[in-house]
C-alpha cells in the first residue's frame, strides 16, 4: 500500500535573491520542490530535513481517510485501551511482559501485506541472518517518529550511531495493536505494535549516512530496508 499516491509535494519556499545588491532590483527566488512518491523517499527525506509537519499531516490524512486504513483501525478500536497496553504507551515500560503481548494477541489485527512500517533504534538484522523478535516490536506510520525514538532519551548515546528501519510486511498473518489515532495522549505517534515472533530479513543497508542532533549531542543515521514476515 503507497501511501504516497498521490505524492506528497513540499511546499515551495521562496527566498531573497542574494546576489542582488540593489534594493530596487530585489527578487524571491523559488526553491526547488521536494516530491516523495514512497516510503523509502519518506524516510530519505525525513533523515534530510529532521522533521517535516506537511508530510506529517499527508500520512495522518491517508491514515483517517483510506478506506482500507479506515478498516484496519476500525477493527482495531477499544475504548479504554486494555491496562498493559495504555501502561506501556504511556510510559514505554513493560515491553517484554508476558501480560503486554497477551494483551496484543487478544485485539490485534493482520496487517496487508505490502504495508510499511518505520522502526528507529538498533535491530541485530544481518546479511544471511534472519531475526526473530521474542517481544513486540514498537513501529510507526510516520518516519518522524520513528527518528525521534531512536534518539529519544539517548537511547543510542554511547553508539553515537542511530538507524531508521524501513519494515515491508510480506506476510498477511503478521498481526499488530494499532494505537488509537484520537482520544489518547500519543496518537500523533501512529503507532502500531507488532506482534512477537515476527522474522525480519535485511534487504539492503544504504551507505549514505545522515546526521542528526539531539540535545548537545550529534548522532549519526543510517537507513535500512527490512522484511517482515
Amino acid at each position: 500500500m503507497n501511501f504516497f499516491d498521490p505524492p506528497y509535494k513540499e511546499i515551495p519556499i521562496k527566498k531573497r535573491n542574494p546576489f542582488l545588491r540593489d534594493a530596487s532590483q530585489l527578487e524571491c527566488i523559488e526553491e526547488p520542490m521536494k516530491v516523495v512518491s514512497n516510503h523509502l523517499e519518506a524516510a530519505e527525506y525525513i533523515l534530510e530535513k529532521g522533521a517535516c509537519n506537511g508530510l506529517d499531516f499527508h500520512i495522518s490524512n491517508v491514515l483517517r481517510n483510506n478506506a482500507a486504513m479506515k478498516k484496519l483501525y476500525g477493527a482495531n478500536s477499544l475504548k479504554p485501551l486494555p491496562k498493559e497496553i495504555r501502561t506501556y504507551q504511556q510510559t514505554n515500560k513493560g515491553r517484554e511482559s508476558t501480560e503486554l503481548s497477551n494483551a496484543i494477541a487478544s485485539h490485534c489485527v493482520s496487517l496487508d501485506c505490502e504495508l510499511m512500517l518505520y522502526h528507529g533504534g538498533s535491530l541485530p538484522v544481518k546479511e544471511g541472518k534472519p531475526f526473530t523478535t521474542s517481544t513486540p516490536l514498537s513501529t510507526s506510520f510516520q518516519p518522524e517518529v520513528a527518528l525521534r525514538n531512536a534518539l529519544w532519551r539517548g537511547k543510542t548515546y554511547k553508539d553515537d550511531h542511530a538507524f531508521l528501519y524501513v519494515i515491508k510486511i510480506i506476510n498477511p498473518e503478521i498481526r499488530a495493536f494499532l494505537m488509537p489515532l484520537d482520544g489518547e495522549s500519543h496518537g500523533h505517534e501512529c503507532e502500531a505494535l507488532l506482534e512477537k515472533g515476527l522474522k525480519l530479513q535485511l534487504v539492503k543497508m544504504h551507505s549514505k549516512k545522515y546526521e542528526q542532533k539531539e540535545g548537545n549531542k550529534l548522532y549519526t543515521m543510517s537507513l535500512v530496508e527490512v522484511e517482515a514476515s
